[in-house]
């Protein structure tokens, strides 16, 4: 009797889900925006001098008109995720083939029988599941941190795409009022800022380079000193040349030379942002050595690993990087808000032993990540690191920092304590 084939529905229900946002955001969407509301509502932008606001911007059009726009939308949207996707993929062979300096050229291989992976296999997470999980031609098991990895990055790139670039940037704290947000994105689409896309690169790479490191540091590997310091020229290199992006420079020749001062002082800001990320690094490591903790070796590195090196100063080099990028009180910010990451891990530990804890860097990275979506709210807290930040503020996040790390090495050990 021949056996009967099981159905792949993890596989399956990826699929229906995109089929299912796909008809949510095309056809459901502007059926119920018609419904709710009056089809002749037109709002005016409130700049008329702007060219891109010369005439009224209807808020509503006729179901049959919105469409066509709402899947070019949702196609531009699914491009940012694949492409994010695929970055992650790419972020994979990084984590496992730079520790080991082996070369980044080449197909990719089954991690156990050396076969290479056809291309229709290699599609980011949809060829995982497609597969069970496990390789064609020796059919043992592939690790899901693989698909996780590149379903992450795609999030990443999505999220940060859509506020910096499809919404003009609602989330950064240098820029006023936004009237652009109210535009569409095919709109937006047919009309980038380019200094808008820089900042975006700028700062996907940034969380791509973080999670790269944390995944490096969670296999027991030290960071590579060389691809360390790729990563600070190419920051300074993006922040140098965002100056240049504007559209003004290119409509002015009078605005040259300030564009380049600008891109200048850009530099000299990453410069500084940097000493006070890694000042904040060591910060961190003081609190650790108060705890009676060594962060070179944040978990076992396993039978057979030999354990890492050069990890002690992981925070410095995380929040260094985070400081050359963002700036020095952005830096200060996600220091304290990697410190309360760590901290509710470390109560995670406690709950359930079994887990393994996660390296700091992981916690930089995902602090990193809230810091730049939720900078312009940040910014102008009353309270927080925003604006002109103050000595009292200072001292208060550097309490923070030292307390919130103290008491999660002290929960750390208790939990690895028998």
């Amino acid at each position: 009797m021949p056996r009967r084939k099981h159905r792949n529905w993890p596989y399956l229900i990826a699929i229906f889900a995109v089929a299912g946002l796909l008809l949510v955001y095309a056809l459901l969407w502007p059926l119920a925006s018609t419904w709710l509301a009056p089809a002749s509502l037109v709002r005016t932008l409130p700049s008329p001098a702007r060219p891109w606001a010369a005439r009224p911007l209807p808020v509503l059009a006729v179901w049959s008109e919105q469409i066509p726009i709402r899947l070019f939308e949702f196609f531009i949207l699914a491009w940012l995720f694949v492409f994010g996707s695929c970055i992650g993929s790419f972020l994979n062979v990084v984590v496992y083939r730079v520790p080991r300096r082996l070369s980044l050229w080449g197909s990719s291989h089954c991690p156990r029988c050396r076969v290479r992976i056809p291309a229709l296999d290699n599609v980011p997470v949809f060829g995982w599941l497609k597969l069970r999980g496990r390789c064609r031609t020796c059919h043992l098991p592939i690790s899901a941190r693989y698909p996780l990895v590149e379903l992450t990055v795609g999030l990443v790139v999505l999220v940060l795409a859509t506020l910096e670039i499809l919404l003009a940037g609602m989330n950064l704290p240098e820029v006023g009022p936004r009237e652009v947000v109210r535009l569409s994105v095919s709109w937006l689409v047919g009309h980038p800022r380019w200094d808008l896309i820089g900042v975006c690169v700028l700062h996907c790479g940034l969380v791509c380079v973080l999670l790269s490191w944390a995944l490096i540091r969670y296999d027991a590997h030290a960071v590579p000193a060389g691809y360390a310091v790729g990563a600070f020229v190419a920051a300074w290199l993006l922040l140098a040349l965002a100056p240049l992006l504007r559209a003004e420079v290119w409509q002015s020749g009078d605005l040259a030379w300030p564009a380049w001062h600008a891109a200048w002082a850009a530099g000299s800001r990453g410069a500084i942002g940097m000493l006070g990320g890694g000042l904040v690094g060591v910060l961190i490591k003081a609190a650790e050595r108060l705890a009676g903790r060594d962060a070179a070796a944040p978990d076992a590195p396993g039978p057979g690993v030999a354990p890492p090196r050069h990890g002690s100063w992981d925070a410095a080099l995380g929040l260094g990087l985070v400081g050359t990028c963002l700036g020095w009180p952005a830096a200060v910010s996600a220091g304290v808000l990697a410190a309360a990451a760590r901290l509710a891990g470390a109560l995670a530990l406690g709950v359930s032993p079994r887990l393994r804890p996660a390296p700091l860097l992981g916690a930089i990275c995902l602090a990193t990540f809230a810091q730049i979506c939720l900078g312009r709210e940040l910014n102008h807290a009353a309270t927080w690191l925003g604006g002109p930040a103050g000595l009292p503020y200072l001292v208060a996040a550097a309490t923070m920092i030292l307390v919130l790390t103290w008491q999660a090495c002290v929960l750390e050990r208790m939990a690895r304590t028998p």
